[in-house]
């Protein structure tokens, strides 16, 4: 599932403005495309199916994907948080 850039734009200005994200637009891009690629089956359709690509097998939760994706790309708790949000703030995602 492809999500338009216009309104990954949007996730980054609230990321940005209103959660005071660091990131660069660029780095914040990437790694939300990241973040939907591991996380979008097991927090909007329930399939903890992990890729192959990422291991195969489950996800003990979605929990989990959300943690592996923060690793991957090397955020924090608090950068996780604010990434989550930005997105949950623009489109539902929990």
């Amino acid at each position: 599932m492809t999500i338009p850039k216009t309104i990954k734009t949007s996730m980054f200005k609230v990321y940005s403005l209103k959660y005071k994200g660091k990131d660069s637009l660029s780095t914040y891009l990437k790694n939300i495309d990241l973040f939907f690629e591991i996380t979008l089956d097991s927090y909007i359709f329930g399939d903890l199916t992990r890729s192959k690509k990422y291991g195969g097998g489950q996800w003990d939760s979605r929990q989990e994907a959300l943690s592996y994706w923060g690793d991957l790309c090397k955020l924090n708790a608090h950068q996780i948080s604010i990434y989550f949000r930005s997105v949950d703030d623009v489109t539902h995602y929990s």
